[in-house]
């Protein structure tokens, strides 16, 4: 599963998608593609920015079990 994070800087708010390792990044965050989630965090924490996981929102025929038709 894919997580998404957004990363907020003084700067900046752009985000990268996660399964453990960066696979997709906004493109001020590219030189994460590729870093563990552990590296990301060292390199986040670093450069003094902040970094939070974006709730996955699941549509109500997801909880319900029911489908649209």
């Amino acid at each position: 599963m894919l997580t998404l994070v957004r990363v907020v800087a003084p700067h900046f708010v752009a985000g990268f998608e996660s399964n453990g390792t960066v696979c997709r990044a906004a493109p001020i965050l590219k030189y994460l593609v590729g870093k563990t989630n552990d590296e990301a965090r060292a390199y986040i924490a670093r450069e003094g920015w902040r970094a939070s996981i974006v709730p996955t929102i699941h549509p109500a025929s997801d909880r319900s079990g029911g489908s649209l038709d």
